[in-house]
């Protein structure tokens, strides 16, 4: 699996993320962003809908499909 942080575009202080609209024909597949989790325990209060705002980094499994993994690399 690869960890991949998310882009911004002040690297140093983080508060303005890399957002884009982009059309539904240009997506070539889904992928599973799982969290990179802490030593720390999960908050209870966390939810699915705000998971990937708080996140650190991510696990993308390369493998996951042929046609990923021939775009990919």
């Amino acid at each position: 699996m690869w960890v991949v942080p998310p882009g911004y575009h002040d690297n140093a202080q983080q508060h303005r993320p890399h957002l884009a609209v982009i059309h539904l024909e240009t997506v070539l597949q889904g992928i599973h962003l799982i969290p990179v989790y802490e030593h720390c325990p999960v908050p209870c209060q966390l939810k699915y809908y705000n998971s990937l705002d708080v996140s650190t980094a991510f696990h993308v499994n390369r493998l996951a499909s042929y046609h990923s993994n021939e775009t990919l690399l």
